[in-house]
């Protein structure tokens, strides 16, 4: 994945394959030693999803440092549209009105969906795919949210300006072994090796 689409943007050109990138990655964690904790900022929904996270992220005990943030919910979000062909669609806070992400044409799917769920006089709300789908505007708006913290050092885990890294994990993320890089509790140090890897090329986000 990250030498996939990160070579598409020119970074990362001395791996051929991922398998190289990650066993070079792995390497780099195998001998890295992290001098704080590695920042990881995720907002659990329900207290089940919660749990499940806090489970794996367990296993690499002091190596992570948690920015919990309030939780986000479809609700609390208005997108309005309106519908003529070079409207916008636009994505606010319900409750203060502050916009959060504006859409501009062309729409694709979007736009055809958004035709659809106005003919039948329903509400945008009721649209359940693409990236207008409320529970992918919740989580955009999560990943907002936390990369503004991480901007403004709002939190302790971040409040250094040695911390270069972070972590946002949406709440459903989950540890596989057999199926995921390394081992749940070596993973806060793959993380760090993976952004030092990607920066050495220019890249700043994975």
């Amino acid at each position: 994945f990250f030498s996939r689409r990160l070579r598409k943007h020119g970074f990362m050109r001395a791996f051929a394959t991922p398998a190289l990138l990650l066993f070079s990655i792995q390497a780099a964690a195998d001998a890295a030693t992290l001098r704080t904790p590695f920042p990881v900022f995720y907002s659990p929904s329900t207290p089940d999803r919660a749990s499940r996270l806090a489970a794996w992220l367990s296993a690499a005990a002091g190596d992570w440092c948690h920015a919990l943030l309030p939780p986000v919910f479809p609700q609390d979000f208005a997108v309005t549209w309106s519908p003529t062909a070079d409207s916008p669609v636009r994505m606010a806070n319900s409750t203060t009105g502050e916009s959060l992400f504006i859409v501009r044409p062309p729409f694709g799917r979007l736009g055809k969906q958004m035709e659809t769920v106005l003919r039948l006089g329903r509400s945008p709300r009721n649209i359940e795919s693409s990236f207008s789908a409320a529970h992918k505007v919740a989580n955009a708006a999560f990943h907002l949210r936390a990369q503004q913290c991480f901007a403004a050092r709002c939190h302790p885990c971040v409040a250094s300006p040695d911390v270069l890294w972070a972590a946002i994990f949406e709440d459903d993320v989950a540890f596989v072994p057999g199926y995921s890089p390394g081992a749940a509790r070596d993973f806060p140090r793959l993380l760090a090796a993976a952004a030092t890897t990607a920066a050495t090329d220019g890249a700043n986000k994975l």
